[in-house]
């Protein structure tokens, strides 16, 4: 049993490892558990023979399944240097109860929203991240394409191309200061008729300002500092 403690990111995980031999090649398997910037972690994973991870210059081939808080996460692939990846090649899917977590997990300032998941290509050159061929379900929204993520200073940069076939804007509220309208409540029927006074104040705005084009919320900016962002967005159907 191995722990690994790092105190900035405030990390403290411990690793039950063991070797197995599969077809007559050793194989490296580990399980995991502890927290993560105040999240717990569980996990497991497979992968090629530990010796392995000398070897610098030559891709690690891996799989793993475990949970971060509300996130789980499942991916298999390669990677080069696992303890400061140099490159990597993965496929992956991640599921959780909101996109803001990532603020935790990784340092990512995304905006706080509905339930999720995804899966695509993740791949690594060294620089930047770039997550692509993925499809996505944030809520209501569908959304799919590609994205980068590369530190640097004095903000991280996030950039890429975005397509929805439906995307719902109450999923994505905090980004533009708008919050899930209410359901609607039921109106009694009634065979009285309108007058046009009646009818032009029933067609008015309301005072909570449902039926305004800009949103009443305040805009969520804490997250703000952390990022830039450069991304192309087409909807092809955007509700709310």
């Amino acid at each position: 049993v191995v722990t690994y403690a790092e105190t900035a990111r405030r990390a403290e995980v411990r690793f039950a490892v063991q070797t197995r031999v599969d077809g007559g090649r050793p194989r490296l398997q580990a399980e995991a558990s502890g927290r993560w910037n105040d999240l717990p972690v569980k996990g497991r994973a497979e992968g090629d023979e530990v010796l392995q991870l000398r070897n610098e210059d030559q891709p690690y081939a891996f799989e793993l399944d475990g949970r971060i808080g509300g996130t789980a996460i499942a991916a298999n692939g390669s990677i080069v240097r696992p303890r400061e990846p140099q490159r990597a090649d993965l496929r992956i899917e991640l599921a959780g109860s909101s996109l803001g977590e990532w603020h935790r997990i990784a340092g990512v300032g995304l905006p706080d929203t509905p339930p999720y998941k995804t899966e695509g290509r993740l791949r690594f050159d060294g620089i930047r991240w770039t997550y692509e061929d993925f499809k996505a379900v944030v809520g209501r929204s569908d959304l799919g394409g590609r994205v980068a993520f590369e530190r640097r200073a004095p903000r991280s940069l996030l950039s890429g191309e975005l397509v929805s076939s439906s995307l719902d804007l109450a999923d994505f509220g905090p980004v533009i200061g708008k919050a899930r309208p209410a359901a609607k409540s039921a109106v009694p029927a009634t065979n009285a008729k309108k007058t046009p006074a009646a009818a032009s104040a029933a067609s008015a705005p309301s005072s909570d300002g449902q039926r305004r084009v800009l949103p009443q919320q305040r805009f969520d900016a804490d997250k703000w500092g952390t990022l830039d962002a450069e991304v192309h967005f087409v909807g092809q159907e955007v509700r709310n």
